[in-house]
C-alpha cells in the first residue's frame, strides 16, 4: 500500500514505482486525480419523503464526466445540467420513510468519490391541504385571494405555489405565506 498524493488534472498520469525512493520504473498504470466540487448549494434544500429532483451547483462541474449525489450516506447517479455558463448536476433525492434532517454532496466523478463539502438537506412529510377558500368566486375584474390551510407546518425553505387553470392554460403563482393570488388580469370576466 502507498499513500499517493495529487493535484487534479484532466488528464490521467503515469504511475512510476521505486523500492528504493531513487529508481523509478513506468507501470502501464496511470491515475487521474479528481478534485472535489467546490462552493456547492443545493435547490431545493428539501424534498418530500418521496423524493424529487435536486440541482447540486458547484464550481468543478461543468464538465463532470460520471457525476454522483449523497443524500446522507446513499449515492445516487447524477446528470450534468448542459447549459452554458451552469456548473450543476442534476440528482433525484433518494425517498425516505420518514422525516429527517440530512445532507448533500456531490462528486463529478463517482468512480473517484471525490464529494464536496456537505450542505444541509431536509426530507419532510408530503404536505396535507385542509382547506382552500373561497372555493367560488364571483367574476369581478379585481385579483382574487385563496387562503390555504395545511395539515401541518411547511418546512424551512419551502415554496409553496398554487396551480390555476384558467380556460385550459396553468398559471403557477407563488404563494405568500399560506395564501396565492390570482391577478385581475389572469382572470376571465
Amino acid at each position: 500500500t502507498c499513500a499517493i498524493s495529487c493535484r487534479a488534472s484532466l488528464h490521467p498520469q503515469p504511475l512510476e514505482i521505486s523500492v528504493d525512493g531513487q529508481l523509478f520504473s513506468r507501470t502501464d498504470h496511470a491515475i487521474k486525480c479528481v478534485a472535489a466540487p467546490l462552493n456547492v448549494r443545493a435547490e431545493p434544500r428539501i424534498a418530500p419523503l418521496r423524493g424529487s429532483k435536486v440541482i447540486i451547483h458547484g464550481v468543478g462541474l461543468a464538465s463532470a464526466p460520471d457525476p454522483a449525489c449523497k443524500f446522507g450516506r446513499e449515492i445516487v447517479k447524477g446528470k450534468r445540467v448542459d447549459l452554458v455558463g451552469v456548473e450543476a448536476v442534476a440528482c433525484d433525492a433518494p425517498s425516505r420513510r420518514r422525516p429527517e434532517h440530512t445532507t448533500v454532496s456531490v462528486a463529478a466523478d463517482a468512480s473517484a468519490l471525490a464529494f464536496s463539502p456537505a450542505v444541509p438537506f431536509t426530507y419532510f412529510t408530503d404536505e396535507v391541504l385542509v382547506s382552500v377558500k373561497p372555493t367560488l368566486a364571483a367574476a369581478l375584474p379585481e385579483p382574487l385571494s385563496y387562503n390555504i390551510e395545511l395539515s401541518q407546518p411547511l418546512p424551512e425553505h419551502s415554496d409553496l405555489a398554487c396551480l390555476f387553470t384558467v380556460d385550459g392554460d396553468a398559471i403557477v403563482v407563488k404563494a405568500r405565506g399560506l395564501r396565492c393570488e390570482l391577478p385581475a388580469s389572469l382572470r376571465r370576466v
